[in-house]
């Protein structure tokens, strides 16, 4: 298995999820911290963050801390380990779809960039809205997509 997907897979580590998400330390515990069969997983990244932002703007929710970029922050963390992999981005609203090898990861305020040296004339880096992002990590690829909407809004899979 590819480190980055192995690290994904992992994420949280029990370690990270005492020191950084801060487990049942009340209001300060990470609000994107969920409980899933196995254990404790991170959602941040998912179609489920809205919501949870929804619940704390409204005062509905116990825990208030975001104390981590989530799976992201580990993607760019370890992008050296994915930098010249090749990628596809795909969009069925206009179709269109490009293949390349990823040039760069990079997070501006809430802002990804996702970049890269695309074959022929295609030019499909892609910016994604934090809050809205979607990672899905499979053992052979990282998918950036926007929550809830796949490839009708575009996404970007990197081959592990």
């Amino acid at each position: 298995m590819h480190k980055v997907s192995a690290l994904l897979q992992e994420f949280p580590t029990e370690e990270h999820v005492r020191d950084v998400c801060k487990f049942q330390q009340g209001k300060a515990t990470c609000r994107y911290l969920a409980l899933q069969p196995g254990g404790l997983c991170c959602v941040k990244a998912s179609g489920l963050r809205e919501i949870i932002d929804q619940r704390v703007q409204a005062g509905d929710f116990g825990s208030l801390g975001d104390n981590c970029d989530g799976p992201l922050g580990l993607i760019i963390a370890n992008k050296s380990e994915l930098i010249g992999n090749p990628l596809e981005y795909t969009e069925t609203m206009p179709s269109r779809s490009a293949s390349g090898t990823l040039r760069d990861i990079l997070k501006e305020d809430n802002t990804v960039h996702v970049a890269a040296d695309w074959e022929g004339d295609a030019n499909s880096d892609r910016w994604f809205n934090e809050e809205h992002l979607e990672i899905t990590v499979t053992p052979i690829a990282v998918t950036f997509g926007v929550a809830g909407l796949g490839a009708f809004a575009g996404q970007m899979t990197i081959h592990l």
